[in-house]
């Protein structure tokens, strides 16, 4: 990293601060936190230190986005100055001080004259007594830190009274006059109503950051069975105190944790009538002298121990709302560790260590599972870990231990028709005529009203479930065909609701659609590279795949992925694709299986669409490499090609895969594996679809990137020339690949001149 960059974004400035002199911190009173040194934190991430004039060390190489944790233990709950000793040769860089989610100050920091010339700015925040984890968080990049130190501004004063009362509110939506300040103006004859639909919400705004811990809910008629309370520093970021889904109105009095916040929010997610949600009142109250407590240490099921298969590791915390954070590497987890969602599948020896955290309370204890697994197999050979073989009962729905059901119309990003339904008349179990002891899985896809929609499908996924990192993944299914009709069997990452599609990444096993009858595709989405420039390929299969079962798999591994019709290899996918751009097939990622009606990709049904569409799946199983052992990384000879006229050669994906030497730099598209195929002579592996160069039938057309296979017209004798150029002889018909300005290149030349001259490089 570089600390002279072009600083990309300032925040707006949203804390007053005031600028101090003195090298030395302001003295810390007995039972302050004090004085830190910033290269003391207990965890990080990407920022380096260096010698400082001051004397010691100070953390420097700060990029945006960047932070460092430290361990605070705070005696006595209350206001603290916390002063920041920084440096800056520019002019509004900014760091924020957080907790969890929460941002407790946003700190502007001035031009100090260069990288060693420090100052202090101090902020002023509120905190809960105990030992808790503060971060601070890069904002910007351009700026140092030496150390920060932590003195007392007062202890939080007893608070009575509703804090709510005639403050600011806000709600999601109104029904007439009835609006959100209906519900805080202390008259329980006047009250606030929601539109009819869910999710909706009202937050209160009490005007500064105020310890509390009872919220009173007075509901009318129309109540609200399940919903969150919540609270946030900024009404931006928001994090749950508490939350029911058997509410049955009236008044709901509830106590929590002590937090400390600004804005306190009701997040409704389930109405408990047909009409909207309705308060007569929302009243807030403070915690007074209520002690900060801490978090209850996570417990493992099952116990750590020695085991002789795969084990399901569940972790638990008897905090009511606490997130729990893990490793599984051994490390010790932070703030920025996976949350835990599911059971983790440990199929190989792993130490996992964990820690729960809410907010206005210290974070637990760190709890750590040491498990030992002696299979007796041999190391590096797949074993099941993870399946369902659907043989329930014929006629029911799917196994929500395993499967969730998404349900809902609008398009899902892909202007879909249907809407998906958790009902057996979409997704069920069928009894295998063949077979007395075996049941499939049918996701059926009907023409029907419903929903706004006039199609009715099923879509289910095992998030916050299960989830799986690395493995071998296969379904045998027989597919549904028609026009306008999408069935999928795909993965997306567990952090999807964190980092958003496509930077989660998605793993596309399988996807067929009817106006391709005797292709499925396998694809890889990412940052970079999603929708139409996603990554991936098709397999031809002549007799199509509605007729009989055949299985879908990939093998995913540490910067590679393996695709798989029938155990047949057909695409091999590597890190070294992506040319230089995010690779985010390296953490947990679930499973979905989906039955799609229209789209962007498949078109609308039509006249010749027969309905019901049934997507027919015999099984899904999920193998992982006995003890985390896997085979060597694939070693790839990836080329770019450059024409006479100094471009690159490209595969066009909107020209119809034909070659052309017409780019002015080399990314995916523009990238080859050159493929050794004896006696001197290649072929052309396109990166952008996983297919041959071809020179056509005879070798007689434009190079195009379009065959699966290597034939005559695919291989091509290497032929190194005196200035060191290569020229490429079609095996086809004995002409030179010609690259004419920006034609398509052509095996066409009798004999080598400019035109039949490239540069290969890496």
């Amino acid at each position: 990293m570089f600390r002279k960059k072009i600083i990309s974004s300032i925040l707006s400035f949203s804390l007053i601060f005031s600028l101090l002199l003195p090298i030395s911190p302001t003295t810390a009173a007995p039972g302050d936190p004090g004085k830190i040194e910033a290269e003391s934190y207990a965890a990080m991430s990407g920022v380096q230190t260096e010698a400082s004039t001051e004397d010691g060390m100070n953390v420097s190489y700060i990029d945006a986005g960047d932070w460092m944790d430290y361990t605070v233990n705070v005696q006595n709950a209350g206001t603290y100055n916390v002063d920041f000793r920084v440096s800056s040769p520019y002019a509004g860089t900014q760091l924020q001080l957080r907790s969890g989610a929460s941002i407790l100050a946003t700190v502007t920091i001035p031009n100090t004259g260069g990288w060693q010339a420090w100052q202090t700015v101090t902020a002023s925040v509120l905190l809960p007594a105990g030992v808790q984890t503060l971060r601070v968080h890069a904002v910007t990049n351009g700026w140092n830190l030496n150390w920060l130190n932590f003195t007392s501004a007062g202890t939080i004063p007893p608070v009575s009274g509703n804090l709510a009362l005639n403050k600011p509110a806000f709600a999601s939506s109104t029904e007439g006059a009835m609006s959100a300040a209906g519900a805080v103006d202390g008259n329980s004859g006047t009250r606030w109503s929601s539109l009819f639909a869910d999710p909706q919400w009202i937050y209160v705004d009490l005007g500064s950051t105020t310890a509390i811990n009872r919220v009173k809910l007075n509901w009318e008629a129309a109540y609200g069975k399940a919903y969150q309370l919540q609270v946030s520093n900024d009404a931006a970021v928001w994090t749950n105190v508490y939350s029911t889904v058997a509410g049955d109105g009236g008044i709901d009095d509830v106590t929590f944790s002590a937090a400390t916040a600004r804005y306190v929010r009701i997040y409704g997610t389930q109405r408990g009538t047909a009409y909207g949600y309705s308060l007569w009142d929302f009243e807030v109250y403070g915690n007074g002298t209520t002690p900060i407590q801490q978090v209850a240490t996570p417990t493992f099921t099952p116990a750590p121990g020695t085991y002789s298969s795969a084990q399901n590791v569940t972790i638990v915390t008897a905090t009511s709302g606490a997130t729990i954070k893990y490793t599984a590497d051994g490390s010790t987890p932070t703030l920025a560790s996976t949350t835990y969602t599911g059971p983790i599948i440990v199929s190989a020896s792993t130490v996992i260590k964990a820690i729960a955290i809410k907010s206005g309370m210290t974070d637990s204890s760190m709890s750590t599972g040491t498990y030992t697994i002696s299979t007796g197999q041999q190391p590096g050979a797949w074993k099941l870990v993870w399946n369902d073989e659907f043989n329930g009962a014929a006629g029911a729905g799917v196994d929500t231990s395993k499967w969730t059901y998404e349900t809902g119309g609008g398009g899902f990003g892909n202007g879909e028709l249907q809407y998906y339904t958790d009902r057996t008349n979409n997704v069920y179990l069928e009894q295998d005529p063949a077979d007395t002891g075996n049941r499939f899985l049918v996701i059926k896809a009907l023409q029907e009203a419903y929903g706004n929609q006039n199609y009715t499908s099923g879509r289910i996924k095992t998030q916050n479930k299960y989830s799986f990192k690395y493995g071998k993944f296969e379904m045998r299914a027989k597919l549904p065909q028609g026009q306008g009709i999408w069935p999928a069997f795909w993965m997306l990452g567990d952090d999807l609701p964190t980092a958003g599609w496509p930077n989660s990444g998605e793993i596309d096993i399988m996807e067929f659609v009817g106006s391709t009858p005797t292709n499925v595709y396998g694809t890889i989405h990412g940052p970079g590279y999603s929708g139409g420039t996603s990554l991936g390929t098709s397999y031809t299969y002549p007799a199509g795949f509605s007729n009989a079962f055949h299985t879908y798999a990939i093998e995913w591994e540490p910067n590679v992925i393996r695709w798989y019709f029938d155990s047949q290899l057909y695409q091999t996918r590597t890190i070294e694709d992506l040319a230089g751009r995010t690779w985010p097939f390296d953490h947990n990622f679930f499973l979905l299986l989906n039955l799609a009606v229209g789209g962007a990709w498949p078109g609308s049904p039509d006249a010749s669409t027969v309905f019901p569409q049934k997507y027919t799946v015999d099984y899904v199983r999920v193998y992982q490499r006995e003890g985390g052992v896997y085979p060597p990384h694939p070693v790839r000879n990836i080329v770019s090609i450059q024409g006479s006229n100094g471009l690159y050669v490209s595969a066009d994906n909107y020209n119809n895969s034909l070659l052309t030497a017409s780019r002015q730099t080399a990314s995916t598209w523009e990238k080859f594996e050159l493929i050794d195929v004896g006696g001197g002579k290649v072929a052309l592996l396109a990166l952008m679809n996983y297919k041959y160069a071809s020179a056509g039938a005879g070798g007689n057309g434009q190079m195009t990137a379009n065959q699966s296979a290597i034939g005559p017209s695919e291989t091509f004798q290497r032929i190194v020339n005196p200035d060191g150029t290569i020229s490429l002889r079609s095996d086809a018909n004995g002409k030179y690949v010609s690259a004419n300005g920006a034609n398509p290149l052509t095996a066409s030349a009798a004999a080598i001149g400019t035109n039949e001259k490239f540069r290969f490089g890496s």
